[in-house]
């Protein structure tokens, strides 16, 4: 008779649950100069699935709005349940209370997930008369010889621009733009036109020069600085951006510069194009 009785409790009892989740993220990484989505999903190796899902925030996979310094999450621990369990009873004339077992660290074993290995990456390192700078069209700076004319020998070198590629330093239209930067040539920039495109997250200035004020050559077809790849001159960069390219064309009178947060939009692979390819002007800014 017991052994009915408590059959039909058990049959007419019934348990809710509640679990509730939480998910800390237990490995960060600061995302370094030059960084893709792409890259740290790589060398994390974990999928771009559980990138984005950790990282809701990057556009839904678009990623356009990651950034040197950023600090984005490669793991986080399996969810902990806590569980609270009701029970109730229906019995006409006889109550029996029985005990169920519940969830706890000690009776299920938690499952950790493995914590995906990364190295922290360093924050941008601005070095002095390497980093130029572009707030405006008249405050910006830009790459050149680091003489007048790239002069070594008494003389004006015809290709003064491409052959100062390794070795340019910054000059700035006013002092304290950028770390270690020179004043621009007094009368070198004769037009300057700001632009930017916040979607993409660039700004760049176009505007034209008097190669005469830096001894330039009107045979000098230009060159291009740039810091993908080793860069030229090495080490160079722009003030809080991961890309720059840049271009002086002498022989037009002809300058550009952009900085970019990624590298499609900072296109260093047409140098021999000019400005009119490689640095746009644009219709509009956004």
């Amino acid at each position: 008779m017991k052994n009915s009785i408590l059959y039909i409790l058990l049959l007419n009892s019934f348990f809710l649950f509640s679990v509730t989740w939480a998910i800390p993220c237990n490995n960060q990484h600061t995302v370094g100069v030059g960084e893709s989505c792409k890259s740290i999903i790589k060398d994390a190796q974990i999928s771009a699935e559980e990138f984005f899902q950790w990282n809701p925030s990057l556009e839904n996979g678009n990623c356009v709005n990651l950034h040197a310094g950023q600090i984005v999450c490669l793991g986080q621990s399996s969810p902990t349940k806590t569980a609270n369990m009701t029970n109730t009873v229906i019995s006409n004339t006889t109550t029996t209370n029985t005990s169920l077992p519940t969830s706890s660290a000690s009776s299920q074993p938690s499952k950790t997930k493995k914590k995906h290995k990364s190295t922290p990456s360093p924050s941008p390192t601005y070095l002095p008369g390497l980093t130029v700078a572009l707030n405006d069209e008249a405050q910006f700076c830009l790459l050149l010889p680091p003489s007048p004319g790239n002069n070594t020998d008494g003389g004006i070198d015809t290709d003064a621009i491409a052959n100062s590629e390794k070795n340019a330093i910054v000059f700035c239209t006013e002092e304290d733009l950028a770390p270690g930067a020179k004043l621009m040539p007094d009368g070198f920039i004769t037009s300057a036109h700001y632009q930017f495109n916040t979607t993409s997250e660039f700004v760049q200035v176009t505007g034209s020069i008097d190669r005469e004020k830096y001894s330039l050559s009107e045979n000098d077809g230009g060159g291009q600085y740039d810091n993908h790849g080793a860069g030229s001159p090495p080490l160079s960069m722009c003030l809080g951006y991961r890309y720059y390219v840049s271009l002086i064309e002498p022989d037009i009178q002809g300058f550009c510069i952009r900085c970019c947060q990624t590298y499609e939009d900072c296109n260093a692979s047409r140098s021999a194009y000019g400005c009119k390819r490689v640095v746009p002007t644009l219709d509009f800014s956004v």
